[in-house]
């Protein structure tokens, strides 16, 4: 699969999760990607693991992971 459609495939993952409402609550990178945990803050929906593999997927949930702090302050 090229870089561009898997960085594709993983950030429609990442966002169909914050779209439903979940928010990224941990992070654990490793050689071959990233495990990124995602919660609902009301606990109502069980929690969700991806494994991030694309360097541009893995700079996206950066990103998000920045606007979640910036908004929580």
């Amino acid at each position: 699969m090229s870089d561009y459609i898997m960085y594709e495939k993983e950030r429609a993952e990442m966002d169909y999760l914050l779209s439903k409402g979940y928010i990224i609550t941990k992070v654990n990178e490793h050689l071959n990607g990233a495990i990124v945990e995602f919660e609902d803050p009301e606990g109502t929906l069980p929690k969700e693991v991806l494994n991030i593999t694309n360097a541009d997927a893995r700079k996206y949930f950066s990103c998000i992971i920045r606007n979640q702090r910036l908004k929580s302050k």
